[in-house]
């Protein structure tokens, strides 16, 4: 299994910064699926990634609005 980062549009109330999500996916299509359990449940998705983008994910989650 592979863990995947979804990085939110939406912003935490105190630090102001992006929400951060993790899905766990098993297969080929993992990075889809992560987005789709997350829009399913209720997450506005800015991005989703992969385990050797965890650094990129990071990034952007802490971009000033």
């Amino acid at each position: 299994m592979k863990k995947y980062i979804i990085v939110s549009n939406d912003r935490d109330q105190k630090s102001g910064d992006r929400l951060m999500f993790q899905v766990f996916a098993r297969s080929k299509r993992g990075k889809a699926q992560a987005e789709k359990a997350a829009w399913v449940a209720g997450v506005d998705v800015l991005g989703v990634f992969g385990p050797s983008q965890r650094a990129s994910a990071y990034a952007l989650s802490l971009e000033p609005k």
